[in-house]
């Protein structure tokens, strides 16, 4: 088959597995990353390259990752807030890497003597990268798209930096320097960076390639300063490329430092308090991950696990054995078939683990997306073992042994994606399949919004009910439920849950507003009146929280303190033309205290 055929039925395959993704709708935390992040809608790059991605929903994280927020907002110019074009992008990204990890592949060719090999093992490879179906979490989840972009940015300045091995690389009719490539690595793996923080890795495959380089060149020990001094471009490189992670750490512990970059756990506990458990805690994950890629089933986010906390614990040992056996079978594959991809693909592995395995501690113990990028050593480990193995069986009985079987994993791969395609359908099948394996106070908190967005606020209420019973910790769980019971026109109960919410904390300002209203429904405007004086304490610049306190006073008999407010709000307002009638109307009564939310 052809280069061509195989990258068409590459795209083809891929394309028809995650199609009825297209229409699935926004989930989880696409609300806070996407529709209602202002950065995004409103395409505002100045903010994209300077505030933390989440600060246009008004929220603070360590999260920095520019170019695949500008993505989004590149998507809403195109398709407003249509999911079906972001989960377009995602998979059109997603096919992209696939393809250049094939084009990777085949032009890295450890396997010279046998072309075949090369082929096959490239094939299978990207074929498995685009439908297994772990990559579902990175694909259809819309918000997950920094994977499959760090990704691609990752693997096209892997691959410039490879085609500079090369004697002589042409495009058409013209031939593209050495430097150019080079240069052009760097630029792209900043880029992948900046599409998401785990990109830094990227140098380390930059020096793997050079190894392996270096093994194919080098004939015995005497050849080696010769043969670097060959490669000083790509040395040269390499160095700038850790200079340029050096830079960017600088940039993240300071003026892209939004709240901890190097602890994203932003508390002290056993896990971030002690690297050795974090690493032994590693090794034991390393087997829950290889479980995952060899049998994908059950998938779902929110994992976790015990901790391992000193070395009796069995996983380093086993894990230990593990590589030990794997590099004894590269170093059989070395002498026996002269190529190096076992050894290529345990290392390539490991370093795209790094940035999870608990050096730094970030958000979480393990996530199946965090093996968008390692699980590609992993495949190259497992096809280089398979046709060794079976490779001299194969053509001692001229029967494809390993072809069949491979068939029969790809159409359940297959299956199993469009599997999870389908629970990632919309929040509410996502959320009531994840708490089959996972129960959360926040995950119950978001079925309960799920239901409150399909105009269920029964439904609402009972899973807002769970999520306190299991972890009674977020005022925003109260402030949920009692907009919930808003809706069911239950101003007591309601009013109770602000209460609580604000009660929890004090600086939860969206509960004021909504608690206003209920206070002036019912005609209490002393406490109506308390409590808004509380918001224009904290935001006395706020116009309609001065005119509503106007309105307050008059019906408290407070006329003279009201227009002396008002006259006050006409030069704040430097006398708007708006502002002047409303003003005239609350002076003149003709206007009731408003019952609407009153907004930050």
């Amino acid at each position: 088959m052809s280069l061509t055929k195989k990258l068409i039925l590459l795209i083809s395959i891929t394309l028809l597995t995650y199609l009825p993704s297209f229409w699935n709708q926004f989930v989880w935390d696409d609300e806070q990353f996407i529709y209602k992040n202002q950065y995004v809608i409103n395409f505002n790059v100045v903010k994209i390259f300077t505030q933390n991605t989440v600060a246009g929903a008004g929220q603070k994280s360590d999260y920095f990752r520019p170019l695949t927020t500008l993505s989004f907002a590149l998507d809403h110019q195109v398709w407003g807030l249509s999911p079906f074009g972001f989960h377009l992008t995602n998979t059109l990204l997603h096919i992209a890497a696939g393809l250049l990890l094939y084009l990777l592949l085949t032009q890295l060719g450890f396997s010279q003597r046998n072309s075949k090999i090369v082929a096959d093992l490239s094939f299978w490879v990207t074929l498995f990268f685009l439908i297994q179906p772990i990559q579902t979490e990175a694909v259809t989840y819309i918000n997950s798209r920094g994977d499959s972009l760090f990704t691609l940015f990752g693997l096209l300045s892997v691959y410039l930096f490879s085609l500079s091995f090369e004697k002589k690389v042409r495009i058409g009719k013209y031939d593209i320097a050495r430097y150019l490539l080079l240069t052009s690595s760097l630029i792209t793996y900043f880029a992948s960076i900046l599409s998401k923080e785990i990109g830094i890795i990227m140098p380390g495959l930059w020096g793997l390639i050079l190894l392996f380089q270096l093994i194919k060149a080098v004939k015995n020990y005497k050849n080696i300063i010769p043969t670097l001094l060959e490669y000083k471009l790509q040395v040269i490189t390499l160095i700038s490329s850790l200079i340029l992670a050096g830079f960017y750490m600088f940039l993240r512990s300071t003026i892209w430092n939004f709240v901890d970059s190097f602890n994203l756990y932003h508390q002290q506990n056993q896990y971030t308090s002690s690297l050795l458990i974090r690493l032994l805690t590693f090794t034991k994950i390393i087997f829950i991950y290889l479980r995952l890629l060899l049998f994908p089933y059950p998938l779902h986010m929110e994992r976790d696990t015990a901790l391992a906390q000193n070395l009796t614990s069995v996983w380093p040992w086993l894990l230990i054995i593990l590589i030990s056996s794997i590099l004894g079978l590269g170093y059989y594959e070395f002498l026996k078939k002269k190529t190096s991809w076992i050894w290529f693909g345990l290392i390539w592995f490991f370093i795209c683990l790094v940035p999870v395995s608990g050096i730094i501690p970030i958000n979480g113990l393990l996530y199946e997306h965090w093996l968008y990028l390692p699980m590609i050593g992993f495949y190259i480990v497992i096809f280089r073992t398979i046709t060794i193995i079976f490779g001299e069986i194969a053509r001692k009985i001229n029967q494809p042994l390993t072809l069949y079987p491979l068939l029969l994993i790809t159409s359940l791969y297959i299956l199993l994606t469009l599997r999870q395609n389908w629970i990632w359908r919309n929040p509410i099948s996502f959320y009531e399949y994840q708490l089959q394996y996972s129960v959360s106070a926040r995950m119950l908190n978001n079925l309960a919004m799920a239901y409150s967005d399909q105009k269920n606020p029964q439904k609402a209420i009972e899973y807002y009910q769970k999520a306190i019973a299991f972890s009674d910790a977020y005022p925003q769980t109260h402030h949920n439920l009692a907009n919930a019971y808003l809706d069911l026109f239950e101003l007591e109960k309601a009013k109770q849950e602000f209460l609580l919410a604000i009660k929890m904390n004090p600086d939860f300002d969206l509960a004021y507003g909504p608690l206003v209203n209920i206070y002036l429904t019912q005609k209490d405007y002393a406490k109506a009146s308390e409590t808004l004086n509380i918001l224009v304490g904290k935001y006395p610049d706020n116009l309609e929280f001065q005119l509503v306190k106007a309105q307050l006073l008059i019906k408290l008999g407070q006329k003279p303190s009201a227009s002396k407010l008002l006259e006050q709000i006409l030069i704040k307002s430097n006398n708007h033309p708006q502002v002047k009638t409303l003003v005239d109307k609350i002076l003149n009564s003709e206007i009731a205290t408003p019952a609407a939310k009153i907004n930050k």
